[in-house]
């Protein structure tokens, strides 16, 4: 039963590739990208040359640290 809810009802997203997972999450949830409002918010967040607001610094982790 749990794995027929997670293959129908999740949608996993990665960070480091933030645009296709959030195009992902458009797709599953019928969002029209190509909608003039949703355009404008999409390339607020991921637009060329904008500072990416769903991201954070994080301190680099060196091979062999107990971090």
């Amino acid at each position: 039963m749990a794995m027929s809810t997670l293959k129908e009802r999740c949608v996993v997203g990665l960070t480091n590739h933030m645009e296709e997972s959030i195009h992902r999450f458009n797709v599953v949830m019928d969002i029209d990208e190509s909608d003039k409002e949703n355009k404008k918010c999409m390339d607020q967040f991921f637009g060329d040359h904008v500072e990416k607001k769903n991201s954070n610094a994080h301190p680099t982790e060196n091979k062999g640290s107990h971090g």
